[in-house]
């Protein structure tokens, strides 16, 4: 019986090592194609200004850009509560 034990555990810590990795890298290249984003959008505002809020000033049309993006900076974490207490409850009643 000790073998049995034994012999299974190399196999369980090779199984756990794979579902971690695979964890990491979809972790990982979620942030990244999140930050990407942002970056993208940070890179461009300069474009974007003009073409979402036509006003006369330039300095306002960059405000609002920026507002825009300071939004959905500040937004992001309470968007991550919410959807991941949603998950636990529904983690929670499949068990």
């Amino acid at each position: 019986m000790t073998t049995a034990k034994t012999a299974s555990r190399p196999a369980r810590a090779a199984a756990a090592s794979d579902v971690n990795l695979r964890s990491i890298f979809s972790g990982s290249a979620g942030n990244l194609v999140e930050y990407f984003d942002w970056y993208v959008y940070a890179s461009f505002s300069l474009y974007f200004a003009p073409v979402f809020f036509p006003s006369g000033s330039q300095t306002v049309q960059l405000m609002n850009t920026a507002g825009v993006f300071a939004i959905g900076f500040l937004v992001r974490p309470i968007a991550a509560c919410c959807s991941g207490a949603s998950r636990i409850e529904q983690d929670a009643r499949r068990r």
